[in-house]
């Protein structure tokens, strides 16, 4: 099989994600971000609700590797972008 079509799926923790100086760029091809107080409340209104549940699921973030720590966001770029001004 060829590299372009290796996939490596992972379960990271938003810590393990935002924490592991890795460098993330949008491609050109993604729409601006466009979130606004709206959904930034929505998100945080999930994420308060670990205290109670003690689980959220955020949904996929996918990436392509461009290098060791370097990566392209595919999809999930409003909630990285958003979560990431708040840690």
């Amino acid at each position: 099989m060829s590299d372009f079509m290796l996939m490596e799926p992972a379960n990271q923790s938003l810590s393990e994600l935002l924490g592991n100086a890795a460098k993330y760029t949008v491609p050109h091809f993604q729409r601006d971000y466009s979130w606004e107080q709206e959904q930034w409340e929505d998100l945080w209104t999930d994420i308060e609700s670990l205290e109670q549940e003690g689980f959220h699921y955020m949904g996929y973030i996918v990436l392509r590797r461009k290098g060791p720590n370097d990566f392209e966001v595919i999809d999930g770029q409003q909630r990285l972008v958003t979560l990431s001004c708040w840690f």
